[in-house]
C-alpha cells in the first residue's frame, strides 16, 4: 500500500513532507541506503531528506544529495525529475521503531498547501523511492527497492521552524537523524526493506 504523508507548511514557499508509518528492521554499520522524491508541480527544490525515529534518541543516520540517484529512481519509477538521496549507516539500529521520512521542500510563490497536495496525489503517479545500494550508489533493485505514489495526504500545518532549526521538538515528538537501512512498512501492510553491503 501507498504510504501516507503529512504535509506541514512554514512559511508561503516552504513545506515538510513527511511519509508516515514506517518501522525499523534492524541494521547494523555500514549499510548503504538510498531514498528519492519526485519533483511534482509546484515544487521546485528538494533540500534535504531525513529519516526520524519517533520517541527514540537515535542519530545514525545522514542523507546527502546524490543526483545519480534521483536519475536511477526517474528511470525505475516512471520518468520525471527526481531528487535522490544516499548514505551509510554509521551505527546499529535495533527493529521495531517507528520511523518517518522527511523531506523539506520549496515551492513556486503564489502556491497553496491543495497545489502541493494536487501534485502529490496525481492519480498513479509514483512520488517516493527507497532502495538499498552498494558502496557506489547503484541501486540494488532487489528484495528492498520500492517505488510508491502518496497515500492519504493531511495537512498539519502549524508555526514551526524549518527542518534542522528545532521544528521536530515544536512538534512534540523526538525526531533525531535515522536510518532508512532496514525498514519496513507497518501494521498498514507496507513493505520496504533495506540490508547490508558490508
Amino acid at each position: 500500500m501507498p504510504p501516507d504523508v503529512i504535509i506541514i507548511k512554514h512559511s508561503p514557499t516552504h513545506y515538510w513532507i513527511i511519509f508516515i508509518k514506517y518501522t525499523t528492521f534492524g541494521a547494523s554499520t555500514n549499510q548503504f541506503c538510498a531514498c528519492a522524491l519526485r519533483q511534482v508541480p509546484p515544487i521546485t527544490a528538494i533540500n534535504a531528506a531525513k529519516f526520524v525515529v519517533v520517541g527514540a534518541d537515535i542519530d545514525t543516520f545522514t542523507f546527502v544529495p546524490n543526483p545519480e540517484i534521483g536519475s536511477q529512481f526517474a528511470a525505475l519509477g516512471g520518468g520525471g525529475t527526481w531528487q535522490g538521496f544516499s548514505g551509510t549507516l554509521n551505527q546499529a539500529v535495533p527493529a521495531g521503531l517507528e520511523l518517518r521520512i522527511h523531506f523539506d521542500v520549496d515551492v513556486e510563490p503564489g502556491s497553496t498547501t491543495q497545489d502541493l497536495i494536487d501534485g502529490l496525489s496525481a492519480q498513479g503517479l509514483n512520488v517516493i523511492g527507497t532502495d538499498e545500494t552498494d558502496a557506489g550508489g547503484t541501486l540494488l533493485q532487489g528484495a528492498h527497492f520500492a517505488v510508491f505514489p502518496a497515500g492519504i495526504i493531511t495537512d498539519k500545518t502549524t508555526a514551526v521552524p524549518a527542518l534542522g532549526s528545532g521544528g521536530l521538538a515544536v512538534l512534540g515528538l523526538m525526531f533525531l537523524m535515522a536510518v532508512w537501512i532496514g525498514i519496513r512498512r507497518s501494521r498498514s501492510g507496507h513493505s520496504v526493506v533495506e540490508r547490508g553491503s558490508s
